[in-house]
């Protein structure tokens, strides 16, 4: 008697993310900082494939189909590097979940006298931006995202409750407000209005983390056509962009 071989397991590879949008699977792939598309009637054989669901739906039931061995998607997915059989290199399969910040930072909370700046700032905003620009030079975008999630991570293990950190805190918000208004007053020296929203957002980064703050990164794309965009919020606050532009974008990737 022949025993049956169980259908091959696979896992969305490390660089890979993906969301749902508009019942299209969009996927960035970090290491080559590009997107990939999946029509709406290959969402359930991708599911398929993860041995998942997706979201509110049953993958085996999409057009009557029952789960299956890998096929021309899964060869694609694989020679893309997109998923893996190897669970050591592969995570879950789940989209991410990102609150919704609805107030922009320098529009919806303003003090009373514009921040002072200093040399200190000056210098630390020089080094943010030409510290991004090398990064964004000679980095893949994935070397650069590990590297501030690991940032991130160390100052959150050494510093359980910081108290910088909590902007329910009047004075901790004023100290937020004053450094996001002081990047903005100084942007237009070495960074560009338009067009940069990569390089912007990292150099953001790189400043607010002279001074141990650390927002979070969001990447979303959206079709009809297809664009991506990138933005910092802080928990309710948006700290670069406008909620009027980051809404109609699905987030793909939290840092």
């Amino acid at each position: 008697m022949i025993e049956s071989t169980p259908p091959t397991r696979y896992f969305l590879a490390e660089k890979a993310y993906f969301c749902l949008v508009e019942d299209h699977i969009v996927f960035l792939d970090l290491e080559r900082d590009d997107y990939l598309f999946l029509e709406p009637s290959q969402k359930g054989n991708f599911f398929s494939i993860l041995d998942e669901n997706p979201p509110q739906h049953n993958a085996a039931q999409e057009n009557g189909q029952a789960r299956h061995e890998p096929d021309e998607l899964t060869d694609s997915l694989l020679q893309q590097g997109l998923i893996t059989p190897h669970i050591s290199q592969g995570k879950s399969p789940l989209p991410i979940t990102v609150n919704t910040p609805h107030k922009d930072l320098l529009g919806y909370y303003k003090v009373d006298a514009k921040p002072k700046i200093k040399i200190s700032h000056l210098h630390n905003y020089f080094a943010a931006a030409f510290k991004a620009a090398a990064m964004l030079r000679w980095q893949s975008l994935k070397r650069i995202v590990d590297h501030i999630e690991c940032r991130k991570t160390k100052y959150r293990c050494s510093n359980p409750q910081p108290k910088n950190l909590d902007f329910t805190d009047a004075k901790q918000l004023n100290r937020l407000w004053d450094l996001v208004e002081i990047f903005r007053i100084l942007r237009p020296l070495l960074l560009s209005n338009t067009n940069k929203c990569l390089y912007n957002a990292l150099a953001l980064i790189e400043f607010l983390s002279r001074y141990e703050i650390f927002p979070d990164w969001v990447f979303g794309v959206r079709l009809g056509p297809f664009s991506a965009h990138c933005w910092l919020q802080q928990d309710e606050f948006l700290l670069n962009d406008s909620a009027d532009c980051t809404t109609s974008f699905t987030p793909i990737l939290k840092v």
